[in-house]
């Protein structure tokens, strides 16, 4: 599997809080079928100063101890960027780092502060999206406001953004109204991505072996890889087979060539590339 958005790396959010404790959640994705992690420390002025600047020399680091301790787990360096104009600045800046690219846009892993969607989310999707950047919503299921109506995501679907859902969502950590949200956005072809967002031993890489295993027994494997494997690589632009840890799997794509998905995983926005909304769902 592939994990696109976790804490672990220490000492930078409100993730991992010792060295030991990030490594040991590599250690655990490892053990639990991960191949491959993004690591995305908040980027957030005022809470979580990152900037790409910051986090790349604190990345390489650890992932370089990582590799000494044999931990067979691919990482990547991404972040979670919290909706603000300080955040639109730094972004303008080029002090975010992507979490992958996709139709010659970087991909932007998303998040909305407010328990509803925010004045001005709308625009500030548009500047992104003239800047050629295209936002990945980070678990809007578990949004109060999107939860209540989740229509309201349709105008950012309908653009080309993407959206990721968390497998605690799936699993029912987070109660059954946004258990049900989570279903509604996968079933609707919205979601993009699933992603464990761990950062702790009790909030653990764990959780998306079992967020894989529901999937599965809902819509059936091949859904269930696209969400954590398939469409994780095509973004990060490298082999499924190989980023998840498949190593024996059939038909790999080759690293140099831009991944292809299935003609029903492919739909364009109106103004952006779009990703994986299946061309025929009928949304209502």
């Amino acid at each position: 599997m592939i994990d696109m958005h976790c804490h672990v790396l220490p000492w930078v959010d409100d993730g991992a809080s010792s060295l030991e404790e990030g490594l040991a959640l590599v250690e655990v994705a490892a053990a639990s079928g991960i191949g491959t992690m993004v690591l995305t420390p908040k980027v957030d002025p005022g809470r979580h100063d990152n900037t790409r600047t910051n986090l790349t020399r604190k990345f390489d680091a650890f992932r370089t101890l990582a590799i000494r301790r044999g931990l067979e787990v691919e990482l990547h360096l991404g972040a979670e960027a919290i909706l603000s104009p300080a955040m639109m600045e730094l972004l303008g800046r080029g002090e975010v780092p992507f979490v992958g690219r996709w139709c010659g846009h970087d991909v932007l892993l998303l998040r909305w502060q407010e328990p509803y969607i925010p004045v001005g989310a709308v625009g500030a999707m548009k500047q992104m999206l003239d800047q050629h950047v295209l936002p990945m919503l980070v678990h809007p299921e578990r949004n109060p406001g999107v939860v209540r109506f989740p229509q309201a995501l349709e105008m950012f679907v309908g653009e080309g953004c993407l959206i990721q859902v968390d497998s605690a969502s799936l699993i029912g950590t987070h109660g059954p109204e946004v258990e049900a949200t989570a279903r509604l956005l996968i079933e609707r072809g919205w979601a993009s991505v699933v992603a464990s967002n761990a950062r702790s031993a009790i909030e653990s890489p764990a959780r998306l072996r079992r967020g894989f295993e529901i999937l599965a027994d809902l819509y059936g494997a091949d859904r269930a890889r696209a969400l954590v494997v398939d469409h994780p690589a095509a973004l990060l632009r490298v082999d499924p087979n190989e980023a998840a840890g498949l190593r024996d799997a059939p038909d790999p794509i080759a690293t140099d060539e831009v991944p292809t998905l299935p003609p029903e995983f492919q739909i364009s926005g109106r103004r952006s590339p779009g990703f994986v909304h299946p061309s025929n769902v009928s949304v209502h």
